[in-house]
């Protein structure tokens, strides 16, 4: 083993060197905090995700929205913002889709008169509009599906959705 005390460098023969307590190299070590800490984060979050509520039952008639079917076939209706709908994982996004493979800021609906108009954020897994990659911002027809890194949705305004069961 090697020691430097005044700069030098000694061979010391037959010592032992201490016993490791780290097994990781730095940056290892550092990508399994930031998981450590985002896994914490969603932990924290796994009510299930909703939009901002609307006051009015009138008013959420007419609203855009997009439903989204859970793991048991229920049926979840997030009610768009009458300007623009942030969506991603992070809690501060008006539509918290609390899912690995949707980013931090991941999309945005924005209205526009009476279209609606879908813009991905340079998300890593995308948004998908019935099978196409958003490059662009796209304008949605009613009964369109949209994939948010793999949360299925499917987009109405003026007309009632078709849910099974309901």
């Amino acid at each position: 083993m090697l020691e430097s005390e005044t700069g030098d460098a000694t061979l010391l023969e037959g010592v032992k060197p201490p016993e490791r307590s780290i097994h990781q190299n730095s940056e290892q070590l550092l990508m399994e905090a930031a998981r450590r800490s985002d896994e914490t984060t969603r932990t924290r979050r796994l009510s299930p995700p909703v939009a901002h509520p609307v006051s009015s039952s009138a008013l959420t008639l007419q609203a855009p929205k997009l439903i989204q079917f859970d793991a048991l076939g229920e049926a979840i209706t997030h009610v768009l913002k009458p300007t623009k709908t942030s969506v991603g994982r992070a809690p501060h996004n008006d539509l918290c889709l609390p899912v690995d493979a949707v980013s931090s800021i991941h999309c945005d609906f924005e209205v526009r008169g009476q279209r609606l108009v879908v813009t991905d954020q340079h998300s890593l897994n995308g948004t998908f509009v019935n099978g196409q990659r958003v490059i662009n911002p796209v304008e949605l027809n009613e009964g369109d599906t949209i994939h948010i890194g793999g949360v299925a949705l499917r987009f109405f305004w003026h007309s009632s959705p078709q849910i099974p069961g309901g």
